[in-house]
């Protein structure tokens, strides 16, 4: 395998099966740093490059947006904004 291979290979994880359908976490490497986005059904819902845990409660979207050195909680509504809940830094 070349280092140009390697670097189109995306890895899936954080699969869930929602009431709003199938989410999960891609995985890949951009400029030599790894990248995360949210999907669901198939559609990227998130754009920041490092999301992950993503989950779906009362219809709200909840994920952990990595933040350099500051992991934040993040909600969404259906079709508004997100809003930082909360810091998890130590």
């Amino acid at each position: 395998m070349t280092p140009e291979e390697a670097y189109n290979i995306k890895v899936i994880s954080d699969i869930k099966l929602t009431n709003l359908g199938l989410l999960h976490v891609e995985t890949w490497i951009e400029k030599d740093e790894y990248k995360t986005a949210i999907f669901l059904n198939k559609k990227r819902v998130t754009w920041g490059g490092n999301e992950a845990l993503p989950n779906i409660i009362n219809n709200n979207f909840y994920y952990v947006k990595n933040e350099k050195e500051n992991p934040l909680l993040i909600k969404q509504e259906m079709f508004g904004e997100p809003v930082s809940l909360l810091s998890l830094n130590k």
